[in-house]
């Protein structure tokens, strides 16, 4: 009987051992399963990572060629561009306190020919007008002594409106058009938002058919250019940079008409050191919110320039 008790022990011990092994087995090959499962699922993740990537890729390449072709059409248009209208205002102080838009008080431009075979610019005319303010008509002691553009002479100037009709006539008497010419600045701020502001003031529309000639910053691509990348660089370092001075041009900084001048003899400068207005893509539309808006007024105002 001990002998058979004996062999049922060793059985059941065997038996015992063999589930033993057996759920150590089935452990064993659960958890390699689920390193398998986890490996395919980390697999699956980074696939789906790489086809965000090449999606974002794409999507980047499309951006990139849509950016290219509106680069190439501005050069295209660029190539029509024979003038350039380098204009400066000077205008009124700011008053952020009771939310003044600034007035213009003088307009000064000088209009330039560009001879690509020969690479340099030739004057064609300039024009200047003094511009009476309407919603502050006393000057500022801080402007006039900023511009150097006394009371008097602002009291005895036309409105703007006049003085802008008088500026497009000049403009359309030296055949400018928005195909053949661009307006240049020094920063953006005359063109956005000191000519907008006004021309929305005096119920101006855009000359039909096509509005305005788009204008650039020359500041920025002067900056650009020099290797200054500083989108606000000074006039008159630019001048100093140039080895140019204010005085050659007729007076002093902050006269609108001096620095029109100034601004185009740096423009010339940067032609002749091998710039090419033509390779130039940063254009901008003059806003103009009354684009869209019927006026009783507009058959009175002779602004067609093109």
């Amino acid at each position: 009987m001990k002998q058979q008790k004996t062999l049922k022990e060793t059985k059941s011990e065997s038996i015992i051992k063999n589930r033993k092994k057996s759920k150590k087995l089935k452990k064993k090959e659960a958890l390699l399963k689920s390193k398998e499962l986890n490996n395919k699922n980390q697999k699956l993740k980074k696939l789906s990572k790489k086809e965000k990537r090449r999606i974002k890729r794409e999507q980047e390449e499309k951006l990139r060629e849509i950016e290219n072709q509106k680069d190439e059409e501005c050069k295209k248009k660029m190539k029509l561009v024979k003038y350039f209208i380098v204009v400066d205002l000077e205008w009124t102080c700011y008053n952020p306190i009771e939310k003044e838009r600034s007035e213009i008080i003088e307009i000064g431009c000088q209009i330039v020919k560009y001879i690509p075979e020969k690479r340099k610019l030739e004057d064609v005319a300039e024009f200047q007008q003094y511009v009476k303010p309407v919603i502050n008509p006393t000057l500022t002691k801080i402007c006039t002594d900023l511009t150097g553009i006394k009371q008097e002479t602002v009291d005895k100037a036309p409105t703007f409106k006049e003085a802008w009709e008088s500026f497009l006539v000049f403009l359309n008497k030296h055949n400018i058009t928005t195909e053949n010419a661009r307006f240049v600045s020094w920063g953006t701020r005359d063109f956005n938002p000191v000519i907008p502001d006004a021309l929305e003031r005096e119920n101006i529309l855009p000359p039909e058919p096509d509005g305005y000639p788009a204008y650039f910053d020359l500041q920025y691509e002067y900056s650009l250019f020099t290797g200054k990348y500083c989108p606000f660089f000074k006039l008159s370092l630019a001048i100093e940079e140039c080895k140019l001075d204010f005085s050659q041009f007729g007076g002093s900084h902050h006269s609108a008409i001096v620095d029109a001048k100034s601004e185009a003899g740096i423009f010339k400068k940067m032609i002749s050191a091998g710039w090419d207005p033509y390779e130039l893509v940063n254009n901008f539309e003059i806003k103009n919110n009354l684009a869209n808006k019927n006026s009783n007024d507009s058959s009175d105002i002779k602004n067609d320039i093109s």
